[in-house]
C-alpha cells in the first residue's frame, strides 16, 4: 500500500506545487510541466526528513552540545549542467549552522525535464559530497562525518 499512499502525496502537492512555481517563476525559467517535478521531489524529500533532520539533530547534539540551529528550506536554484549551460533544479535542503558561517547542508535536487534526482552533501570548509540515491545511512553518515571535519579545520588550514 505504500505505493498508493506515495500516489496521493504526489496529488496531494500539486496545489502548492503550482503556488511554489508561480513564485520561482519571478526568478527562474519554470514552465507547467515542472510541477510533477516538484511534488516527486516533495514526496521523496518527506519519506526522508526523519533520516535526514535526524541525523544533523545527532551531530548538533552531540557534536556542537545544541549550539547549532538546523533548518529545512525547499528552492529552485540554476546549477551547471552538461555541457556548461546553466539547468533549473529545484531543492530541498536540511542545514545545521553554527558559530561564525560554519555550515553542513544535505541537498536533494531534481532536474525537471529528466526528473533526475541528485544528492549531496555540502559544508562550509569543501567540495561537496555527492551521494547515491536512494540515500543509504552509511554513506549519509561518511559524508556528514568528512563534511563536519571540513567545516571544523577549513579555517585553519588558511591562516
Amino acid at each position: 500500500m505504500k505505493w498508493l499512499d506515495r500516489a496521493k502525496a504526489l496529488v496531494d502537492y500539486h496545489s502548492e506545487a503550482i503556488g511554489f512555481m508561480s513564485r520561482a517563476s519571478e526568478y527562474f525559467p519554470v514552465t507547467p510541466d515542472d510541477a510533477e517535478a516538484i511534488c516527486l521531489l516533495w514526496v521523496d524529500a518527506d519519506s526522508l526528513d526523519e533520516k535526514l533532520y535526524g541525523s544533523l539533530e545527532a551531530m548538533n547534539k552531540v557534536l556542537l552540545e545544541s549550539a547549532g540551529e538546523i533548518d529545512v528550506t525547499r528552492g529552485a536554484d540554476l546549477v551547471e549542467g552538461i555541457g556548461g549551460d546553466e539547468t533549473l533544479v529545484y531543492q530541498c535542503t536540511w542545514s545545521l549552522d553554527w558559530q561564525s558561517k560554519q555550515r553542513l547542508a544535505i541537498v536533494m535536487s531534481i532536474e525537471p525535464r529528466s526528473q533526475s534526482l541528485t544528492a549531496m552533501v555540502q559544508s562550509s570548509g569543501g567540495e561537496p559530497d555527492h551521494l547515491s540515491t536512494p540515500i543509504q545511512t552509511d554513506a549519509l553518515q561518511q559524508a556528514l562525518s568528512v563534511a563536519y571535519y571540513r567545516a571544523l579545520t577549513a579555517s585553519s588550514l588558511t591562516s
